[in-house]
């Protein structure tokens, strides 16, 4: 169940929900302020609303709307933990929760684009409204969760998935951005606070920026970068982080491992010259199939006229905190479609790669490796190949081997680095992470270095 609503089960059970968990209001009561703002975002007839689980930050309902003979369904996505004031700051900003902002801004950003994201219905980034809490309500799919589906599909239809992934890879591709940082709206104050698109054309437009990517120093400022290539944004922010008194060894160590592989040709592009003309693309961190809702598609047959059903994505969601980075950093594999299965399953994912699959070894996969069907080997094949090909359409002479290595070879040491430059160690387990990426670099290879495939 992903945390957009985007699942046939519903609870009805209150101690099957979230009241208990995060200390919320329970739904018998929160349901009629739900309704109640449902009948504000436009001249609504009447409003039905489905009960279903949200995630672990959002609170979720579906609802279903009508207006005379017309209606639509969306879903409203709530923050359990709003940042937002308490109202009683001065700044007026404070009482706003700019990341509301920030989703608005992008899903209004991405309808104009061949991107199968959720359409924007309406938004409130102030707790002014009938629930008290800033939300986003966006459309509703009729598509299933890629999750829980693609197990059970059959070579065919996994590999139509494989090439409506690859659409949507490259139709990101070619949205490109000329600094580096996260998607978020541009900050002013004109900046529109609350919007409702349910069935009169959009207003209320939000401007889009590349913020760029933020370290603290100190309790009072951030250092915010201002590169545009992948080495000196790393160096830049490796340089911040260690100026920040914190960890200083172990960003001094990152520091001299930036520089190893900067000696090492490490960002040097295969062919000796960028094949990008733009600094960054956008990219969907989170690209896992829990957050790629997918339909059948009903094809005729040519060869005997019978009628097949193929899948294809309806929408792509969970678009918070969106990035616009070097296409080298947006080259991670998306090994769940020739490997999706949980490591009790399958002992082919390692105990503790922690959901980072460029800590994964890369001949993993390898013919000869057993650790793949030949179907799945096939799943890979025609992924990789058909990505190249689209990237040789964008970029003039862009090779096989080019891919390789910004995905399994030098792109993959570039990843893990830069993993840590930007967001920093939180917990014990990016210490662990960071001493296996020490341990590692310390003592590869040319063989682990190159692409090896």
């Amino acid at each position: 169940m992903d945390e957009d609503g985007q699942s046939s089960s519903t609870s009805t059970t209150p101690n099957s929900t979230s009241s208990y968990e995060y200390s919320h209001e329970p739904y018998e009561e929160f349901q009629n302020k739900v309704i109640s703002l449902a009948y504000h975002l436009d001249d609504i007839d009447d409003v039905d609303l489905q009960r279903t689980r949200g995630g672990s930050y959002n609170r979720v309902v579906i609802a279903k709307l009508w207006q005379g003979d017309r209606n639509v369904t969306g879903v409203f996505r709530i923050p359990r933990f709003p940042n937002i004031g308490d109202g009683s700051e001065t700044d007026a900003t404070r009482r706003i929760d700019s990341e509301i902002q920030d989703q608005a801004a992008v899903l209004q950003f991405l309808a104009s684009r061949d991107i199968p994201a959720p359409k924007l219905l309406a938004f409130d980034a102030s707790a002014a409204n009938a629930i008290g809490s800033p939300f986003v309500f966006q459309e509703y799919s009729i598509g299933k969760s890629l999750e829980s589906v693609y197990g059970d599909m059959s070579l065919q239809e996994k590999l139509s998935i494989v090439d409506s992934l690859l659409g949507f890879l490259l139709s990101a591709e070619q949205i490109q951005f000329p600094s580096i940082g996260t998607l978020k709206a541009t900050r002013s104050p004109n900046s529109a606070v609350k919007g409702s698109y349910v069935y009169e054309p959009a207003h209320a437009q939000l401007e889009l920026e590349v913020r760029a990517f933020e370290v603290g120093t100190d309790s009072q400022s951030n250092h915010q970068t201002s590169s545009t290539s992948t080495l000196e944004l790393l160096s830049e922010l490796l340089d911040a982080r260690r100026r920040s008194g914190v960890m200083v060894s172990m960003w001094r160590r990152l520091g001299a491992i930036l520089t190893e592989m900067q000696a090492m040709d490490v960002f040097r592009p295969r062919n000796g010259t960028p094949r990008h003309s733009t600094a960054s693309i956008l990219y969907h961190w989170d690209l896992e199939p829990r957050n790629i809702l997918v339909k059948p598609r009903q094809e005729m047959d040519g060869g005997n006229g019978k009628e097949t059903y193929q899948w294809e994505i309806d929408k792509v969601i969970d678009w918070d905190r969106v990035l616009a980075v070097p296409a080298v950093l947006a080259r991670k594999p998306p090994i769940w479609l020739w490997d999706f299965s949980s490591n009790s399953e399958h002992p082919s994912i390692a105990s503790d790669f922690d959901g980072d699959v460029d800590q994964l070894t890369p001949s993993r996969y390898d013919t000869g490796s057993g650790r793949l069907s030949p179907s799945d080997q096939e799943i890979r094949q025609h992924f990789e190949d058909n990505l190249v090909i689209g990237l040789s359409n964008l970029y003039p002479g862009y090779s096989r081997e080019e891919y390789l290595e910004d995905t399994y070879g030098k792109g993959r040491w570039i990843r893990r680095l830069a993993r840590f430059a930007i967001h920093g160690l939180s917990d014990s387990q990016d210490w662990k992470r960071f001493n296996e990426f020490d341990k590692e670099w310390s003592s590869y290879t040319p063989h682990i270095l190159g692409s090896n495939q």
